[in-house]
């Protein structure tokens, strides 16, 4: 069978190259270092490093191997740090990927509570699209991501539900004396969406095709801070939720209308990683993200609906 130490060994010399650099950060003998790596290929039955005069190369195996051997020690040493923290402080490095449209207001935030709270987690945030902090999760690259439904892995948890609205420049849809317009009113604009295959993207065409309708596409922009930039630039409208945007609403710099008929939302989950379940850090920061929901929804900075308890 595959014994840790031995794994662990295998990786600090594919990682570092080097048998004698391996050596010497671990503290163990050159020679104990080669013996170890002979009897972890011999129980394999294939070679993992290919000894040169500048170092070792790692075969196709032996990356593959690095794959799990780092999943398996990462595993290990972050038990270690909160096995030896003590019950009453938590410590351990969380990666957490947020949706673009989500980012901007919830990082902040969580950033302060965990800081706050729980100094001993180390929280590295990613910001990206739907579609790769879901691929990102199933690779074990992100212990946690605030994703979609639809896209996020089915066991992901229910964060809350949000309508989507109708954006524009400054006083945009003043002539509609209401604070909701149709989806047939919205398709008759030329709209600046996400490229395909960007869930947003997909569930404007979903909802058009739904009801025989077809859009008019004025421009394509993936970057979120970049899309807004052009409505706030009176550049043209689309379609987003109310936590990518209550803070140019505020301040003015664009209008907004919520979409009905049918009304248009899509839900917000927590998804976690195989390795992630089996943190207390990793389920620390779930927790703040859950709290940190249920203030932007009491604040109104956020308009959606909760799951209900028995959920």
């Amino acid at each position: 069978m595959l014994d840790s130490r031995r794994l662990l060994y295998f990786l600090r010399i594919a990682e570092s190259g080097s048998f004698s650099q391996a050596a010497a950060s671990l503290g163990v003998a050159q020679p104990a270092l080669s013996h170890h790596v002979r009897q972890l290929e011999e129980y394999l039955g294939t070679t993992l490093l290919i000894r040169r005069a500048r170092g070792v190369v790692v075969t196709e195996a032996g990356a593959k191997l690095m794959e799990h051997a780092r999943v398996i020690v990462e595993g290990m040493e972050r038990a270690e740090q909160e096995l030896r923290s003590g019950a009453q402080q938590i410590v351990g490095a969380v990666n957490l990927g947020l949706a673009s449209s989500i980012a901007a207001s919830l990082a902040p935030r969580l950033l302060r509570d965990i800081r706050e709270r729980h100094p001993g987690i180390v929280l590295h945030i990613i910001e990206g699209t739907s579609t790769a902090l879901a691929e990102w999760v199933k690779a074990d690259r992100l212990d946690l991501a605030v994703n979609l439904e639809g896209v996020a892995q089915d066991r992901a948890a229910h964060l809350f539900n949000e309508d989507l609205y109708f954006v524009g420049p400054p006083g945009s849809f003043a002539h509609l004396g209401c604070a909701d317009i149709e989806f047939a009113d919205v398709v008759t604009y030329p709209l600046v969406v996400p490229t395909r295959p960007h869930s947003m993207r997909r569930l404007i065409e979903r909802t058009a095709a739904e009801r025989g309708l077809s859009i008019r596409i004025a421009l394509e922009i993936d970057g979120h801070e970049s899309l807004k930039a052009v409505l706030t630039s009176g550049l043209g409208c689309s379609i987003l939720s109310w936590a990518a945007i209550h803070v140019e609403s505020a301040e003015g710099k664009i209008s907004a209308s919520r979409i009905v008929n049918p009304i248009m939302r899509r839900t917000v989950v927590l998804d976690t990683s195989p390795r992630g379940r089996s943190s207390r850090a990793t389920m620390v920061v779930g927790d703040a993200i859950r709290e940190a929901v249920r203030k932007f929804h009491h604040d109104k900075a956020w308009r959606g609906l909760l799951p209900t308890p028995a959920s």
